[in-house]
């Protein structure tokens, strides 16, 4: 009697249990396809978002560049400035040691005129002197 009780027992316990199991085997069962459904929306939505993510690295690269670009034209338009730099210190000591040369070359004029011109001073006096007349006379 106790294998008899314990079979009505034991399907008493199925027939309570099974409407159990089903419902939660149907709630596995729509979980599951709640996944799949979210994983495929996450499957298009990161396809879109990796290439938007390429389009604005290739963009942030082509800036990148741009601005490489742009430096090594400074650094150029440095070294020009530098060289001009030192274009102008070198014309600046020309120029002064022009000016140097041309109050000496000034100097010497002068002092040139003044000795000219003391000896046409010097000479008008003796002609003067003389009367215009020749030794000779």
């Amino acid at each position: 009697m106790d294998s008899k009780l314990f079979l009505l027992l034991s399907f008493l316990l199925l027939a309570v249990l099974i409407p159990f199991v089903v419902h939660i085997l149907i709630q596995i069962s729509r979980m599951i396809g709640s996944l799949t459904g979210l994983i495929k929306t996450a499957d298009t939505s990161l396809g879109t978002l990796v290439s938007e993510v390429t389009v604005t690295v290739k963009t942030a690269n082509n800036i990148v560049k741009t601005i490489d670009e742009v430096i090594a034209g400074f650094r150029e338009f440095v070294g020009a400035l530098r060289e001009l730099g030192e274009g102008a210190r070198k014309l600046s000591g020309a120029l002064k040691d022009s000016i140097g040369y041309l109050v000496n070359l000034m100097s010497q004029t002068t002092g040139l005129l003044g000795l000219l011109k003391k000896a046409i001073e010097m000479l008008i006096k003796g002609l003067k002197k003389k009367g215009g007349q020749n030794e000779e006379e």
